[in-house]
C-alpha cells in the first residue's frame, strides 16, 4: 500500500497564497535500502476547512517525482495558485520490494510560501509558531482559567479568555465527571 504524510492549509490561511507563485521546499534523505518512489503535491480545493487526507472539493495538484539519496538535499516544487479557497502540502511514498535493514525516508524543513525557488526558508520564532498552533487548540486545566455563573436551573455560563484568538469557534468538551466548587 501506499504510505502518505499530508497537512491541509486552513481556508483563511490559503486565501493569503491565492494568485500568487507559491514554492514548497523542504529537505529529504532516504537510507541506503531505500526502494520504492517518493512523490510530494500541492492540492488545490474549493471547500472550506476540509480535510486534504479525506479530498478536497474540486481538488487538483501539482506533483513532482522526488529522487532521494542517503544525502540531504534541499527539493522545491513552484507553482502558480490561483482560483482555489484551500491548499495543502501532501507526500506519497509507494514502496517496492522487499524491506531492507535501511529501507527509510526522511523529510524535514517543509514550507509552503509565497516565493520563488531558491528562496531562503522563512524562520519563525518559537513563541511565534507556537502561537499560531494555539490557534487550533487549547486546554483549560484548574480553577484559576475558567469560572461559571448560573444561567438557568438547568445550566451555566462559562467564561474564558483564549491565549489567542482562536481560527473558528472553538468547541468545549467537559469530563465525564466534573467536580465543581463553589467560590
Amino acid at each position: 500500500g501506499i504510505c502518505v504524510a499530508c497537512q491541509g492549509v486552513p481556508t483563511l490561511d490559503s486565501l493569503a497564497l491565492n494568485n500568487k507563485i507559491v514554492t514548497l521546499s523542504f529537505w529529504a534523505r532516504a537510507g541506503n535500502d531505500f526502494s520504492g518512489t517518493l512523490t510530494a503535491q500541492i492540492y488545490f480545493g474549493q471547500g472550506t476547512d476540509e480535510d486534504l487526507l479525506a479530498g478536497f472539493s474540486g481538488a487538483t495538484s501539482v506533483s513532482g517525482a522526488i529522487g532521494i539519496t542517503p544525502t540531504w538535499k534541499k527539493f522545491t516544487l513552484t507553482t502558480f495558485a490561483g482560483g482555489f479557497t484551500q491548499i495543502g502540502v501532501y507526500f506519497a511514498h509507494q514502496p517496492a520490494g522487499t524491506a531492507g535493514t535501511n529501507d527509510f525516508f526522511e523529510i524535514a524543513l517543509v514550507q509552503l510560501a509565497p516565493s520563488l525557488p531558491g528562496d531562503p526558508f522563512l524562520y519563525r520564532g518559537e513563541a511565534e509558531e507556537h502561537a499560531l498552533c494555539r490557534r487550533f487548540y487549547t486546554v483549560v486545566n484548574g480553577t484559576a482559567s475558567m469560572y461559571g455563573v448560573t444561567g438557568s436551573p438547568n445550566g451555566y455560563y462559562g467564561y474564558h479568555a483564549f491565549p489567542v484568538p482562536m481560527r473558528t469557534t472553538p468547541t468545549l468538551t467537559i469530563p465525564a465527571v466534573l467536580n465543581m466548587v463553589a467560590g
